[in-house]
């Protein structure tokens, strides 16, 4: 038997997908591997574990989960606080913000510097 492919004359043109959700909505409880073997035998080339994965997702949006809600893995909210507070070597955020605060009050960044370096020169 030839395997078909989406979009092939047969079941009605169906795409594997389209024949997954009308065999899932015969009978929501069917297993993903006697469901593929069936669909197999329709003549899809379908494998239990896209079953699977086309359950999970029907099951999703039955729900109304968005693929955006469904725990999707990511940075976690401590980790970009400490990332952003990390800003270069030793520096942090907070720091920075200090740094930026004198060069203000002493006029500038040119003159932070040369404060910087009459600092190291007493100190040194």
């Amino acid at each position: 038997m030839a395997k078909r492919t989406m979009g092939e004359a047969g079941t009605g043109s169906m795409s594997k997908t389209q024949a997954i959700r009308a065999e899932l909505e015969k009978d929501p409880g069917a297993m993903p591997k006697p469901l593929a073997e069936k669909l197999r035998a329709m003549g899809y080339d379908v494998k239990p574990q896209y079953v699977s994965t086309m359950k999970n997702t029907l099951k999703r949006e039955a729900e109304g989960q968005t693929p955006a809600t469904t725990g999707r893995r990511g940075r976690p909210p401590a980790a970009a606080k400490k990332a952003a507070a990390r800003v270069s070597g030793d520096l942090s955020f907070e720091s920075l913000r200090k740094a930026k605060e004198l060069s203000a009050e002493l006029g500038g960044i040119e003159k932070a510097k040369e404060a910087l370096d009459a600092l190291t020169q007493l100190t040194g």
